[in-house]
């Protein structure tokens, strides 16, 4: 089996404005090495939890179908396609002929009660699964309608009903007025990438006066942990600081106690 990224977050979950805040940093002189710092900070930190902070698209690769599919990438945001190769075509499994448990710490994919996966064509890596997991998900304000009052976010997976949340994470963004940060709202009149929201489950569309700015984030599972940002800003700091590409055995104790909570560990 082989798994790999398929599509980079198009965003950081700490900006430029947030670390040069947190370092007291004021001039603009290391503006390109405190985001190359950020970047790094995220890598370290993905790689120290397995788990993706931004929404980030995998791509496993099998040469044939298992009993069952464990998704080792969490949280969980969508499955875009499981496919496979019959008579030298890729084909779709339908939906509707699998179950996705998202209740662990990872997610599994499982045949759908009487039906089995198919055998696919004898070849190397002849069964295909794209899936997107991570906390956050960017909502650019383009992507917000004043005048349908929608929100468009690619790839977003919202059935009806469908709880959400919005959020800063201590960048330079602003959200609509019509929005409050970290409250639940409820996904509705889903159409494609576009949907609308309410405040209650069932409840009227909210009418969005206007879009905020483009450093607005959606999740659906309450957003990125506080403790993640803080162990991150500290990582940003000591590399900063020491001109040091990784934690130094000073902080690991600090970085461990912030960041444990929220790793996967997953069984050889």
């Amino acid at each position: 089996m082989s798994i790999k990224k398929a599509v980079s977050p198009i965003k950081e979950v700490i900006s430029l404005t947030e670390a040069k805040a947190h370092l007291r940093v004021t001039g603009s002189s290391d503006d390109t090495y405190i985001t190359t710092l950020i970047v790094a900070a995220r890598l370290w930190t993905e790689r120290f939890l397995n788990t993706p902070l931004m929404a980030t698209t995998f791509e496993v690769a099998l040469d044939n179908f298992p009993r069952f599919f464990d998704l080792t990438k969490m949280p969980l945001i969508k499955v875009e396609r499981l496919s496979y190769f019959t008579n030298d075509v890729l084909t779709d499994v339908s939906k509707s002929n699998y179950d996705i448990d998202n209740s662990g710490i990872t997610a599994r994919i499982s045949p759908s009660n009487g039906f089995s996966f198919p055998t696919p064509d004898v070849r190397t890596n002849a069964v295909r699964l794209r899936y997107t997991s991570g906390y956050l998900m960017p909502v650019l304000a383009a992507s917000i309608s004043t005048v349908n009052d929608t929100i468009t976010v690619a790839n977003h997976d919202f059935i009806d009903k469908d709880t959400v949340s919005f959020h800063l994470d201590g960048g330079s963004g602003v959200l609509s007025t019509d929005l409050i940060e970290g409250v639940t709202y409820y996904a509705r009149d889903i159409s494609g990438d576009t949907f609308k929201i309410a405040a209650t489950e069932g409840g009227s569309a909210i009418n969005l006066t206007d879009a905020g700015t483009d450093d607005i984030y959606i999740s659906t599972n309450g957003g990125l942990p506080e403790t993640i940002r803080q162990g991150m800003l500290l990582l940003i700091g000591d590399m900063y600081g020491h001109r040091c590409s990784t934690p130094r055995t000073a902080i690991h104790n600090t970085l461990y106690e912030l960041l444990d909570p929220f790793k996967i560990e997953l069984l050889p």
